[in-house]
């Protein structure tokens, strides 16, 4: 199968990002790139304790106003960005996939090679989980 290759800048943006959402106080918890094999596309996966909550749209639009106020502006929109709650399969499948490896080997670039409810994880960069 085919791969999208994540750019550089996509990396960086996505940096930046989850850095000014933590600055904002939305607290990302675990920030990584996700390429979904369905869509062939990267997605920006940020699990923020507010989509506990329940108010997934209040969520996003912080979110959107945070990246919206950001300096330098990154080349993303919000339809790059897939929020996570804490119950996110997704996300529990690629923090068990790097607990062995030390806090150091988990940035980056890895390949999972999981299933998780029907959707197959491969390639992730991920930022912190």
């Amino acid at each position: 199968m085919y791969t999208q290759t994540l750019v550089e800048r996509s990396i960086q943006d996505g940096q930046h990002v989850v850095d000014a959402l933590a600055k904002a106080g939305l607290n990302p918890r675990a920030a990584f790139w996700y390429f979904n094999p369905e869509l062939e596309t990267w997605r920006l996966m940020v699990m923020l304790p507010l989509m506990d909550t329940g108010n997934h749209q209040d969520a996003y639009k912080q979110v959107e106003q945070t990246r919206m106020t950001m300096q330098p502006q990154v080349a993303m929109s919000l339809n790059d960005i897939v929020l996570q709650s804490r119950h996110s399969p997704l996300v529990a499948a690629v923090r068990q996939s790097v607990s062995s490896l030390p806090a150091s080997a988990r940035v980056g670039f890895h390949y999972i090679g999981k299933t998780v409810s029907n959707q197959f994880i491969g390639d992730v960069y991920i930022y912190r989980v």
